[in-house]
Order: structure tokens, then C-alpha cells, then sequence
């Protein structure tokens, strides 16, 4: 008999692992038909998906806590996030901006993190540390770190949408419904979601058909030093293949910044969308691990919650939209917000 350790190991797709895949297909091709159109149409369309989205999560975040807390701490948690990711509106609408038109986009030509708004939230937030009695200073760390996380990456998601329609030449007619929101402007934000969702699908597979070493099982067991840099090399190959091919077609992402020109920006944030992604999913799954949790939520059959899902969106869209920022906002007035 041989010895088993002598023996070739191969890796295969196991009866739970088909119907877990088959769980997350359905699911995912159900959330595409409601996600996929008011990504399009974006405006306030897309505006009134993120904050929905975003007050989902800040429910996630408490939850996870698994604390007898009180509904007030709820609502606390999920005002500060909705306010944190519309605060470029608010500020705007304080401001009286003339040039909006109506269109939401008009506002979010930045990011915006106001530091009363920060410190009101974290007071309040550690005054229920004193006042309720299942509420630690771990918890209320926790939370106010995650709100700040998820609610600027869910800015800098619309902002990354919404910048194409920002800089559009308003003298060019667009045959697309929603004004200068059009189809075109989505390719800037795709960009990233192919950045994001390729690291993921290159890590899984790479890491199920050849993964034989861990990366990091005190986090995430499952995940390989295989996958990861199967994921790198996917999402970057994807990535900078939608990129280049909008850019030599002279329908660039982003003018100015992603284009034949720039080639070297395409480049670099094509290979730091993947890093950002990982980073993204170790710290989420750091945290599941703390509160030992397998997931935030169950509103998403077989991916979890909204949190498990935007994981690595937040962190890329983050790194992408500062990235934006470093090189366009100089030169255009835009920037990053106090």
C-alpha cells in the first residue's frame, strides 16, 4: 500500500462546493437584473440603490456585534452612514450650487468626510459605551471604524460613477436617456467592479483547482497563496484588457488620466486593484473571525450579506477614486474634502 502522503493530491469541486456554486450563480444573476440597470441610468437611480445598500450594512455592522443592543443604536449607526455617503449633496444643497441642474452627479465631483460630522458620530457612539451596559469600547471601536470604511467607499463608489458625467462636455449631444448620465459614463465604475470581481472569481478557481498552500488560515482558511496570485494576475489581465481596448477605440474610462496617454496609470491601478480587493476581504473576514460570524447577513442566498459582498468594493473604490484624485484633481479643482 502506498503511502498516502506519497500520493498525488488532486484537487476537485466537491457535491457541496457544486451546490454552494450553483446558489451563488442564481443569486448573482437575479441581484445583476436589479443592479445592472440603475447602474446605467445612474443619477438618482443609482444614488437611491447606494444609500439603500448602505443602510443595509450599517445594520450588518451592528448585528455582527451580536449584543443586546437597542434599536436607538441601530438607528444611530445607520444615519451616520447615510449621512457620511450623501454629505457631497448635503454640502452642495447647503452651498446652493447653481450649476446642478437636478442631477445628483453634479454634486460629487469630490469626496467630502466632514470632521464635525466624524466627531458628533464618534461622541455619540461612545456615550452609549457608558450608557448601555452590553455596549464595550471594542464595540463601539468597531463600529465606528467599519461606518467610516463602508460609508467612504460607497462615496467613492459614486463618486467614481458619477465623475465621467461631471467632466462631460455638455455641448456634445448623447443620444443615451438621463442626459450626459449615460452608458459611456459607466465605463470608469466598471472598470473597477472588473478590478474587484476578477480578483475574487481568479482566486477562487485558481485556489480550488490548484491551491495547496495557505495564506492565511487563522483568517481565512480556504484562501492560497495560489489563488491570490491567480487573482492578481486575472483581474489585472481583465482590467487592463477593458481599459486599453476602450482607450485605442478613443472611448477612454476616465480622460486625462485612464487613456492611451496616461498608459502608466492604466498600468499601476490595474495592478493595485487586486492588492486593494485582498486587503479588503482579509479585513472583513478578520472581523467575522472576532465576532465569529460565517457571514454579516443572509439577504444574499449564498454570498452572504451586503457587507460580504462589498468586502473588496470599498477598499478598491477607495484606492481608486484617491488614485483619481492625485492625478486629475490638481488640475481640475476637485479634491479631496475636509
Amino acid at each position: 500500500m502506498k503511502n498516502k502522503e506519497n500520493q498525488i493530491q488532486v484537487n476537485e469541486l466537491s457535491e457541496a462546493t457544486k451546490v454552494s456554486m450553483k446558489t451563488r450563480i442564481i443569486t448573482a444573476i437575479v441581484a445583476l437584473a436589479v443592479v445592472v440597470p440603475l447602474f446605467i441610468l445612474g443619477d438618482w437611480f443609482f444614488f437611491a440603490f447606494v444609500l439603500a445598500a448602505t443602510g443595509i450594512g450599517m445594520y450588518e455592522i451592528v448585528k455582527c456585534g451580536k449584543g443586546n443592543y437597542s434599536i436607538w443604536l441601530y438607528v444611530l449607526t445607520i444615519v451616520i452612514g447615510l449621512l457620511i455617503v450623501s454629505w457631497p449633496l448635503i454640502q452642495g444643497l447647503i452651498n446652493r450650487f447653481s450649476s446642478s441642474n437636478g442631477h445628483v452627479y453634479d454634486y460629487y465631483s469630490s469626496i467630502f468626510l466632514s470632521l464635525p460630522l466624524l466627531f458628533i458620530s464618534i461622541c455619540l457612539l461612545f456615550l452609549a459605551v457608558i450608557v448601555h451596559k452590553d455596549f464595550t469600547v471594542k464595540d463601539g471601536t468597531y463600529i465606528i471604524t467599519m461606518v467610516i470604511i463602508v460609508s467612504l467607499g460607497m462615496e467613492s463608489l459614486l463618486f467614481v460613477r458619477y465623475l465621467p458625467s461631471v467632466i462631460a462636455d455638455p455641448s456634445v449631444h448623447n443620444p443615451w436617456i438621463n442626459g450626459f448620465d449615460n452608458l459611456a459614463s459607466c465605463s470608469f465604475a466598471t472598470y473597477g467592479l472588473i478590478g474587484t470581481f476578477f480578483t475574487d472569481i481568479g482566486a477562487y478557481f485558481i485556489g480550488v483547482f490548484f491551491g495547496k498552500h495557505k495564506l492565511n488560515e487563522r483568517i481565512s482558511p480556504k484562501k492560497t497563496v495560489e489563488g491570490f496570485y491567480g487573482g492578481i494576475v486575472i483581474s489585472a489581465a481583465f482590467s487592463m484588457g477593458f481599459a486599453f481596448i476602450l482607450a485605442a477605440v478613443g472611448s477612454p474610462v476616465l480622460p486625462g488620466v485612464f487613456d492611451m496617454a496616461h498608459w502608466y496609470n492604466i498600468v499601476a491601478m490595474s495592478l493595485l486593484m487586486p492588492f486593494f480587493a485582498t486587503l479588503g476581504d482579509f479585513v472583513f473576514s478578520a472581523v467575522k473571525r472576532v465576532y465569529e460570524i460565517k457571514d454579516f447577513g443572509n439577504i444574499l442566498p449564498g454570498h452572504g450579506g451586503i457587507l460580504d459582498r462589498v468586502d473588496s468594493i470599498v477598499f478598491v473604490y477607495i484606492a481608486l477614486a484617491l488614485y483619481t484624485l492625485l492625478f486629475y484633481g490638481f488640475s481640475s479643482g476637485a479634491g479631496l474634502l475636509i
